[in-house]
Formats: structure tokens, sequence, C-alpha cells
């Protein structure tokens, strides 16, 4: 009986080992995904600070024509 109560022990530990290395991986892509969506809005936000300051002004474009 021992031996049984012993080796259950053991198997759990090893499930619950694989259970938060599965979360640590979960949470790392979490993170990864959260980061990659912070770099991006930062990259739009810059560009369409770019864009809006190359676009003539509407009084530059009257006066042309």
């Amino acid at each position: 009986m021992d031996e049984f109560l012993g080796g259950s022990g053991q198997k759990r530990g090893v499930n619950m080992n694989a259970a938060i290395q599965s979360f640590g991986y979960g949470l790392a892509a979490l993170l990864f995904c959260i980061a990659i969506l912070g770099v991006c809005h930062n990259i739009k936000k810059t560009a369409r600070k770019v864009l809006k300051s190359q676009q003539p002004h509407k009084g530059d474009l009257s006066q042309k024509f």
C-alpha cells in the first residue's frame, strides 16, 4: 500500500510540474502578444504623425489653383 501511495504522489508531482510549465508558457505567450501589440500601436501612431505632416494643408492646395 505504501508503494502505491508513493507512486501516486510522485506522478501527481510530475503532472503538477507539467501544469505549471504549461501555465508558464501560456503566460509568456500572452505577454509576448501584448508586447507585439504595444509595438504595433506605437508604429501606427508614428506613421500617422509622419503622414499627417507630409499632407499639404487645405490652404496651400487652394492657392495653387
